[in-house]
């Protein structure tokens, strides 16, 4: 069971994609599904049945929550999570990478701060202009979180499905609202388009 909202939820329902009074909600299933997967994945690194990886992929806003909850849950020393803790006694260059793949910037995967709840962590940790703050809903309530914001900001490189979507994404208007970020120098420096053979 899992506490959605200050009710108890069958972690089952999560994957079944209704929310608490029965009505389809894929965000909380895809959020819960992100930080079960790096879960799984930190408790089959501890174990020994599975060497920790160097690289996360991650691809559209659904898996988008990943690389947040990375950075935030998984990869700190004295986390207590063997994601980390397997790096800790050396440089963090030896924490995996996040590589986020954009296939559309159509599917941003707006969210509510008390929808990221179903990941265990308060969604106001990320609700900053700097994180994944949905700048349009500034002043709004609720102000609402940007999936594919913060996966542009948390990942270690972002890749699109081809070096044109990716100049259209930067000089033309397929990134939409995001192009800002996007120009942000520390997202741009990651930025780049997938050249296929």
């Amino acid at each position: 069971m899992a506490a959605v909202g200050g009710k108890q939820k069958s972690s089952l329902s999560f994957f079944l994609f209704l929310d608490l009074d029965g009505k389809n909600n894929n965000n909380n299933s895809y959020l819960f599904f992100c930080r079960a997967s790096l879960e799984a994945l930190s408790r089959l690194v501890g174990r020994g049945f599975y060497p920790r990886p160097s690289i996360l992929h991650v691809h559209d806003w659904q898996a988008r929550a990943a690389a947040m909850l990375y950075w935030h849950l998984y990869a700190k020393p004295g986390s207590g999570s063997a994601l980390a803790e397997a790096s800790s006694s050396s440089s963090s260059s030896s924490l995996a990478s996040v590589v986020l793949t954009i296939h559309n910037f159509d599917s941003s995967g707006e969210c509510r701060q008390d929808e990221f709840a179903a990941t265990g962590v308060d969604g106001s940790a990320f609700a900053t202009i700097d994180r994944a703050l949905d700048e349009r809903t500034i002043g709004h309530n609720p102000e609402r979180l940007c999936l594919l914001k913060g996966g542009l900001v948390y990942s270690n490189a972002v890749t699109t499905v081809s070096p044109s979507y990716a100049a259209e994404a930067l000089r033309g208007g397929a990134a939409g609202w995001l192009r800002g970020t996007l120009a942000r120098p520390d997202v741009a420096a990651k930025f780049s388009g997938v050249v296929r053979s």
